[in-house]
């Protein structure tokens, strides 16, 4: 009888097989060709692409059509074969079923014909089973919020983008900052004092151009025409700098650029101060506590609600136009002006520089005890101004910073950016701990506010669901496109001429660095050319290294304005809109601001000196990404990288295929684009949408040659060419794709006689009889045993039944032998017993 069991077992299995598949078997395979092989985090080869806990996955792998004979799913847990699920004629679909609980699952696939094999993972093809970091992930219950994916962010340095209300600028020796005094800049198109050393009197920290809250309320309809769904601005909090990294107070807005209502008071005398012009920037300043004007714009209680009124009117006014703000918090180290550490002397409470008995002593870590006016307290890099946080030290510091982090939620910004995000902290373990929490604190207020990070280098230990959304995408974006469009790293302080041009290392560079991460979080990483902290991309097109700033902490501002090539820029923007991920402009990136690393990355912005043709560019590309669907949540593949300064890759969804070319050379460039791995047709419609030169662009519409499978196009000396297709990728959904593969329940069968199983349940298909324990749940409970015969299994009563009603219930979690896959449907039955 057993053996009549095991015959009938894979009989079913081979039929099960046979009636999944659409491939004609007796057909000879064709030669096998791993370069066909594809997947990816979308929700075209994962459903769902950001399961619950407990969900249950779908997978999916492309492979050449009639090309292989084995197709299997590895996990940490084993492996699994796939079943065929659909064939378009040139692609082959294998799917199979992944089971999620409450931890990571990590999975690659195994791809071959005969004695050939390859695995696949997020890196692209292997010779050998793929690292875990390089490996697909899953993080269940892991969610970034869905407006992100794809919105185009605008960073705002706001002391100079624009001056909305002069009544709240900050006045010359309105106080002291590192031993020189506050300095209002009166030229708005004046360079940033750059020109001499910091610890020699360069103001770059402590001059104001008059940039506010209010100017940006006034310039919105200008980002909105821009096609701006998002504003990141630099941190807006009280703080004594123009870059407000050193927090005064993190509760409220900055009088400075928010709303003064009362003012008054003194402006400060800086020859009073005996540190007045000292380069030993490590003491405090004598004067700053008689800072009478200071103190009364930035510690009046309406001063600061006023204040706080102006960003819910920005973020209010904002939200009319589909424009959501982002803001920056600094929660590594706070600044020497914060009343938690008191330095200047400004609050009436004692900080923790004062007195060992300040109820904030905890707050920082002190290496001597030298109070009152204890300078001995750990700074963030040795920067006096920049006192670290002891987070370790006193519970009661992350209360506060949690509090802070909630309240400006609540209020309505729609997330953070975290600065310096990987020091937060003194160890490695609090560091994580720290990010979890947040996480729980701003999501339970906001799921859809997100948390993005500053950090270089691999960031996945941070990516695991439970921390960051996302990242500034250094490591798989912004450092990789300056070296391969500039040869220039981001400070310009070096030029890599092997990088430059070179096609092959970039591909493989992005590939690598873009497989850590998850895919949902590329999808909203916030991709940038420029910031605050680096040269500006315009002036890294030059080629110039600007050595003297690496050298003497001085540069010459004039030479980042010469020599500049915008074809380089604009192929560098045209890469940013059609990528995956945030394209996130620095302001004045669309208006051909240039500038070397800070501080010349922080002029203002040049209002009524606009470069024409560069914003329209920007307007132009963005409504491109607007346009075309497949470049928020589509697919991404390589096209074309074996020609020195060209790149080309495709992007493809359900709706629409876009495919980009990028010539960063002197020359045009006739480039042939293969076009097999986008399933493109000889007949299929291709149209050029868009191309760009030196010095000009055009929106065009013009039918793309096709030859031999390949696209042929002249792409422009430093230009780009965008040419799309309206037909989708034409594979069925996941969801449809595996519906005929997914078991039913076909019977609930009950008995009351004696030597049968109380309950029968008949499969449609061989199932792991090891899940039936927890599939099968019968209510009232009733102990039992099971018993399996082919797909069917057998339920029987360890003891005597009570008589009753009872529901029988066979839930998703059993899974079928071949292909792992889930039941289409929960089973239930009831019945009653006499």
């Amino acid at each position: 009888m057993r053996g009549k069991i095991y015959s009938i077992t894979f009989v079913l299995i081979l039929l099960f097989f046979a009636s999944c598949t659409s491939r004609d078997l007796s057909r000879p395979l064709e030669r096998f060709e791993a370069r066909f092989i594809y997947s990816d985090g979308t929700e075209r080869y994962r459903f769902p692409a950001q399961p619950d806990l407990f969900e249950p996955v779908t997978v999916r792998v492309r492979v050449k059509s009639h090309s292989t004979d084995t197709v299997k799913l590895i996990t940490d847990r084993g492996e699994t074969e796939m079943i065929l699920s659909s064939s378009d004629g040139v692609f082959d679909y294998y799917a199979a079923d992944i089971k999620t609980a409450d931890e990571p699952v990590y999975y690659y696939f195994l791809v071959g014909q005969e004695n050939k094999k390859v695995f696949y993972s997020r890196r692209g093809i292997e010779l050998s089973a793929p690292r875990q970091s390089y490996q697909f992930k899953i993080f269940p219950g892991y969610k970034v919020p869905e407006w992100m994916k794809g919105a185009v962010l605008y960073q705002i340095f706001v002391d100079r983008f624009y001056n909305g209300d002069p009544s709240n600028d900050v006045l010359t020796n309105e106080y002291m900052y590192d031993n020189f005094p506050s300095v209002k800049v009166e030229d708005w198109n004046k360079y940033p004092d750059g020109t001499t050393k910091y610890a020699e009197g360069s103001n770059r920290t402590r001059e104001f151009y008059g940039g506010d809250i209010d100017g940006v309320i006034q310039k919105l309809d200008y980002l909105q025409d821009l096609g701006v769904d998002g504003i990141y601005f630099n941190p807006l909090f009280v703080s004594p700098s123009n870059h407000k990294y050193d927090t005064q107070d993190y509760a409220n807005i900055d009088p400075h650029v928010g709303t003064i209502v009362n003012d008054g008071g003194a402006l400060i005398n800086p020859e009073d101060d005996p540190n007045f012009g000292n380069p030993d920037m490590s003491n405090a300043s004598a004067v700053n506590q008689y800072a009478e004007r200071y103190i009364k714009r930035t510690t009046d209680p309406e001063n600061l609600q006023a204040s706080n009124d102006k960003l819910k009117e920005l973020i209010d006014e904002a939200e009319k136009r589909g424009i959501k703000v982002i803001l920056d918090g600094v929660f590594n180290h706070s600044g020497s002006f914060n009343k938690w550490l008191d330095r200047e002397h400004i609050y009436e409470e004692d900080g923790a520089y004062e007195s060992a008995d300040s109820p904030y002593a905890d707050y920082y870590v002190f290496e001597e005890d030298d109070w009152p006016d204890n300078e001995s307290y750990e700074a963030w890099w040795g920067f006096k101004t920049l006192p670290k946080l002891n987070f370790e030290g006193d519970p009661a510091l992350e209360d506060a910073i949690m509090d802070v982090i909630a309240k400006w939620v609540e209020f309505g910004v729609e997330g953070w950016r975290i600065d310096v995000a990987a020091d937060l902290g003194h160890s490695t373990s609090y560091n994580h701990q720290f990010y979890r929490t947040m996480r729980e604190r701003v999501k339970e207020v906001n799921p859809e506010a997100v948390i993005l990070a500053e950090v270089y280098g691999d960031s996945s230990a941070w990516l695991r669901g439970d921390e960051w959304d996302t990242v500034m995408n250094y490591d798989a974006f912004f450092e990789p496109l300056s070296f391969f469009f500039t040869g220039l790293e981001k400070h310009s302080y070096y030029y890599r001429d092997e990088l430059k041009n070179n096609s092959k290392n970039f591909e493989q560079d992005l590939r690598e660095k873009m497989a850590k991460m998850p895919w949902n979080s590329m999808e909203i990483a916030m991709n940038q050319l420029d910031n605050h902290d680096h040269s500006r991309f315009y002036s890294r097109t030059s080629g110039f290294v600007d050595e003297q700033k690496s050298a003497t902490d001085t540069s010459q501002p004039e030479l980042a304005d010469q020599n500049l090539n915008k074809g380089i820029m604009k192929e560098a923007a045209v890469m940013q809109m059609t990528m995956p991920g945030a394209p996130t402009l620095y302001y004045g990136n669309e208006a051909g601001l240039a500038g070397f690393t800070d501080p010349d990355s922080r002029r203002a912005f040049p209002w009524g000196n606009e470069d024409e043709e560069l914003l329209d560019f920007y307007k132009e590309i963005i409504s491109i990404r607007k346009e075309y669907s497949s470049l928020t949540n589509g697919s991404l593949q390589s096209l074309k990288f074996d020609q020195d300064g060209v790149f080309s890759y495709g992007r493809w969804n359900d709706e629409n295929k876009v495919i980009v070319a990028l010539n960063n050379n002197e020359k045009e460039q006739v480039v042939s684009i293969p076009l097999w791995s986008l399933n493109i047709s000889e007949n299929e419609k291709l149209n050029i949408i868009f191309r760009s030169d030196r010095e000009n662009h055009y929106r065009i519409d013009e039918s793309a040659e096709v030859v031999n499978g390949n696209l042929v196009v002249n792409v422009p000396a430093f230009g780009s060419v965008i040419t799309v297709s309206n037909k989708g990728s034409g594979v069925e959904s996941i969801q449809s794709d595996v519906a005929s593969l997914r078991p039913e329940v076909e019977k609930i069968i009950t008995s009351q006689k004696e030597g049968e199983p109380l309950v029968t349940v008949e499969f449609s298909a061989s199932m792991y009889q090891r899940d039936i324990a927890d599939a099968f749940s019968i209510s009232p409970s009733v102990k039992g045993h099971f018993a399996w015969n082919g797909s069917r299994v057998g339920f029987f009563a360890d003891e005597a039944v009570n008589p009753g009603e009872y529901t029988v219930r066979i839930n998703r979690g059993i899974r079928t032998v071949v292909g792992d896959f889930f039941l289409k449907e929960e089973a239930e039955k009831t019945f009653k017993v006499r």
